[in-house]
């Protein structure tokens, strides 16, 4: 029965595909403005990152660009757009005309929610045969090796990085030619030279390959959940966060979401945050301090200077465990922009020693983040629809 649905379902992906891509050639013809259309998305279901801030840059800007955001109408997410207007659901057809309109599409995860479904799509090879532009604006700061990422993976005509050191090591090892690859500054970092932190910690760890399983005896049963559950329950933590009348927001990664229940609190301290209640990119700006264990976020909060704990637990199975993890440039005990820790004690201490210092960042931590970020001037997404732009007249002088 499995088989037969997915057969279906596969059927009806081709059938609005090819009929879409049909009625964009007639289209095209008797419109030609409708040859400039630029799609641009998250995953789909989101609006908090660089594809939402860049989309908001181009509305704000270039109010002549026909820019069109592609979201689920469900999504928490969706009034920030829909006030903006200019918005396509995901996964219509609507979305597979436009997709299939589009000169250029955009997004800030490489198989995102610009592709109707993306994965059909990605093992069908089409992407392979695209003639459209593709511009990559990355989810976070790329520090290792991801296959996924490389030149035999993914066809980009525009690969955006965040940081020097990073652009390098992309341009050096993931196979793209050199005009694709530039160092503009991530659309989101243009937000944060402008913040004001709140009296809380923000406790934000990365997801696991080994846990994306629907087996929840497993995932409940984990290192991962027990350590996490046993750090935010830790007595000494409480009682500290009470006398300073601090917060702790524990917020897992967007995979780790649909077990959210599984980390439980018996504290008004601590608040475990659900996705549909906070916006990321607020408590990073607004936290006092960082915990996570690898997730990329912690170079959003280097890039505002404040201080970071790495408590990393599990660094040997991750490390052989978690997606073909092929250690890059970045070594956390070498380049991290705080301590690393691998034992609920010494988190404790260094916590302590942070809270003693005001939440003051060390200096040698904030001359790693200058060194690392070159652009602190507000002009990423500028610079990304420049490179933009001179990829689109570059091809017209071809033509």
């Amino acid at each position: 029965m499995k088989t037969i649905k997915r057969i279906v379902r596969v059927f009806i992906y081709f059938f609005k595909y090819y009929i879409a891509s049909f009625f964009a050639i007639i289209i095209k013809t008797i419109d030609k403005e409708k040859r400039n259309i630029w799609i641009i998305s998250e995953r789909g279901d989101d609006a908090r990152d660089n594809g939402y801030l860049f989309f908001r840059f181009l509305i704000e800007n270039y109010p002549n660009k026909k820019v069109y955001y592609v979201i689920k109408s469900k999504s928490s997410d969706f009034n920030k757009v829909s006030t903006i207007g200019n918005w396509v659901e995901y996964n219509s057809f609507k979305h597979f005309l436009y997709f299939s309109l589009c000169s250029l599409r955009i997004s800030s995860s490489v198989w995102g929610g610009d592709i109707p479904f993306s994965d059909y799509y990605k093992k069908s090879g089409l992407w392979k045969k695209e003639k459209r532009t593709a511009i990559f604006l990355q989810h976070g700061i790329t520090k290792d090796y991801m296959p996924l990422l490389t030149a035999d993976n993914v066809r980009l005509d525009l690969f955006v990085c965040g940081a020097k050191q990073e652009y390098d090591y992309v341009l050096n090892s993931f196979g793209h030619p050199s005009n694709v690859v530039k160092y503009t500054g991530l659309a989101r970092y243009d937000q944060l030279n402008n913040f004001k932190t709140k009296n809380f910690i923000l406790v934000m760890p990365t997801f696991r390959r080994w846990l994306q399983t629907n087996d929840l005896d497993k995932i409940s049963n984990s290192d991962y959940v027990y350590y996490w559950n046993h750090f935010l329950n830790n007595r000494e933590l409480i009682s500290k966060l009470r006398r300073n009348k601090l917060k702790i927001i524990f917020y897992p990664h967007y995979v780790m979401q649909k077990n959210i229940d599984m980390f439980n609190v018996n504290n008004k301290e601590v608040i475990v945050g659900r996705i549909k209640d906070f916006d990321v990119q607020n408590l990073l700006k607004e936290c006092k301090l960082l915990i996570t264990d690898f997730s990329s976020v912690f170079f959003d909060v280097a890039y505002m200077q404040k201080p970071i704990i790495y408590y990393q637990f599990d660094k040997d199975r991750y490390i052989k465990e978690h997606y073909d993890f092929t250690k890059g440039y970045f070594d956390y005990e070498r380049d991290g922009f705080g301590r690393v820790v691998y034992k609920e004690e010494d988190l404790m201490k260094e916590l302590s020693i942070i809270n003693d210092n005001n939440f003051q960042t060390e200096s040698n931590y904030i001359e790693r983040s200058k060194k690392f970020f070159l652009f602190r001037d507000s002009k990423n997404c500028q610079r990304i629809y420049d490179a933009i732009m001179d990829l689109e007249n570059s091809k017209k002088r071809k033509i």
